[in-house]
C-alpha cells in the first residue's frame, strides 16, 4: 500500500503542477471546463472501467492459477466492448448543449472515443495488476506514466480550451503503450461459447453494482456544477478550484488504500484483515483532512497561483466532508467483498440522490460550501446504514 502511495502521490505533484498552468492561461473557465472534462471522462470510463474493476480485483483474487487468463480475457474483452458505446454515448452529450461545454471545444471532441478506449484498457490493467498481486510493477507504472501524463497536458494547455480536450483524453493513447510493457496480462484466450454464460454469472452482479456507482459519481458532480453555475462563472471556478485539490488528493489515499484492501477481503479467510487494519481507511482519511486545512491558504496559491482565495471556506469544508465519506470507505469493501451487490448499489444510488437534493436545497442558501454540508449530511446517513448491513455477518461469497 505504501508503494502506491508514493507513486500516485508523485504522479498528482505533477497534476497540481498542470492545474497552476490551467489557472494561470485559462483563469476560472479553464478550471471549470477541465473539471467537466474530468466529469465527462469518468462518465465514459464508467461502464468500461470503474465498473468492472472492483469486479476484476475481487475475481482475480481469488482465482485459482488456471483461471487467471480466463477472467483476465474476459475483462478487458468486456471493457473495450464497452469503451467504444460508452465513447460514443459522451461524444453525443457533448456536442449536443446538454451540458455546458465551450462551442470551440466541440471540433475536438471526436477524440473522446479513442482516448476512452485507450484508458479503459489501461485501468483495467492495473486492476489486473491489483488482483494478481504484482503491485511492484503496477506501482512503476503509476510513477512513469505521471511525468508522460503532465508533458502531455503541458503541451495541449497551451492552446487555448480547445486544447483541453486533446491534453485530458488522448492521454490513454501515449500511454497505453507503457502499460502493455510494464502490465502485460496473463496469456490470453478468446472465451468458447460455454464460457459465457459462467463468466456472464460471475461479473453480472460485480458490473451491475459497479455501474451504480460508477455512473452516478461524475453524473452528480455534473448536476452540482450546474446548480452552481447558476451563483457565476467566478463562484463555480472557487468551488471546482477547491473540489480538484480535495479529489486529487483523497482519490489517491482511495486508491491505495482499496488496491490493497479489496483483494485482500476477497481472498482465504484466514488472510483477511480485520476492523483494526482497515480503519487505516478513516485514519489516513483524518490525517489527510487536518494537514490540507491547516495548510489550505499555501496549497491554493501553489496550485493556482492566487487566483481563487474565495475558494478557501469552501477547501477547509470539502476537506471535513471527504473525510466523513473515507469513514465509509472501509464498510463499502466489505460488501463488495461479500458480493452484496444490491445492498451496496442501493446505499450508492440512495446516496447519491439524497446529496444532490440537498444541494439544490443548500447552494441557493449558502453559496459553494453548500456542497460540502451535502455531503456531510449524506455520508453521516450512509455510514450509519452501510455499518447496520455490515453487523449483519453476511459471509463472504467466492
Amino acid at each position: 500500500m505504501l508503494g502506491n502511495l508514493a507513486a500516485t502521490s508523485f504522479r498528482l505533484a505533477l497534476l497540481f503542477l498542470v492545474g497552476r498552468e490551467v489557472a494561470s492561461q485559462l483563469g476560472s473557465q479553464g478550471i471549470v471546463v477541465m473539471g467537466q472534462l474530468q466529469n465527462l471522462l469518468t462518465l465514459g470510463l464508467a461502464l468500461a472501467s470503474q465498473a468492472l474493476q472492483p469486479g476484476i480485483q475481487q475475481a482475480l483474487g481469488s482465482a485459482r492459477p488456471e483461471q487467471v487468463s480466463e477472467r483476465s480475457s474476459w475483462a478487458l474483452l468486456s471493457g473495450q466492448i464497452l469503451a467504444l458505446l460508452s465513447g460514443l454515448v459522451v461524444l453525443q452529450l457533448s456536442t449536443s448543449g446538454a451540458i455546458y461545454l465551450p462551442p470551440q471545444m466541440h471540433a475536438a471532441a471526436w477524440m473522446l472515443v479513442p482516448g476512452l478506449m485507450a484508458m479503459a484498457m489501461m485501468g483495467n490493467l492495473q486492476a489486473i495488476a491489483s488482483g494478481t498481486g504484482r503491485l511492484r510493477r503496477l506501482n512503476l507504472f503509476i510513477a512513469l506514466s505521471g511525468p508522460l501524463q503532465a508533458l502531455w497536458l503541458y503541451f495541449w494547455i497551451h492552446g487555448g480550451l480547445q486544447g483541453l480536450v486533446p491534453g485530458v483524453l488522448l492521454f490513454g493513447l501515449v500511454a497505453l503503450p507503457l502499460a502493455l510493457w510494464l502490465m502485460p496480462p496473463f496469456p490470453l484466450q478468446v472465451p468458447r461459447r460455454a464460457q459465457w454464460k459462467e463468466q456472464a454469472r460471475l461479473w453480472a452482479p460485480l458490473a451491475a453494482m459497479g455501474s451504480v456507482v460508477a455512473v452516478l459519481s461524475p453524473y452528480k458532480l455534473i448536476l452540482f456544477r450546474e446548480t452552481i453555475l447558476a451563483q457565476g462563472v467566478e463562484v463555480a471556478g472557487n468551488w471546482q478550484a477547491a473540489v480538484r485539490i480535495t479529489d486529487l488528493l483523497f482519490a489517491t489515499w482511495s486508491m491505495a488504500f482499496t488496491t490493497w484492501a479489496l483483494p485482500k477481503l476477497s481472498g482465504p479467510e484466514h488472510a483477511r484483515p480485520k476492523f483494526g487494519k482497515l480503519s487505516f481507511g478513516p485514519l489516513g482519511g483524518l490525517a489527510l483532512a487536518g494537514s490540507i486545512a491547516v495548510a489550505a491558504p499555501w496549497i491554493l496559491d501553489v496550485a493556482y497561483v492566487g487566483r481563487f482565495p474565495g475558494a478557501l471556506p469552501v477547501l477547509r469544508l470539502q476537506c471535513f466532508a471527504e473525510f466523513v465519506q473515507s469513514c465509509t470507505m472501509p464498510l463499502g469493501l466489505i460488501l463488495i467483498a461479500r458480493r452484496s451487490a444490491r445492498v451496496f448499489a442501493g446505499l450508492e444510488f440512495a446516496g447519491a440522490i439524497a446529496q444532490i437534493a440537498l444541494v439544490r436545497v443548500l447552494v441557493p442558501q449558502f453559496g459553494p460550501i453548500g456542497a460540502p454540508i451535502a455531503i456531510c449530511i449524506e455520508s453521516t446517513a450512509y455510514f450509519a446504514v452501510a455499518l447496520w448491513f455490515v453487523r449483519r455477518k453476511g459471509p463472504v461469497q467466492e
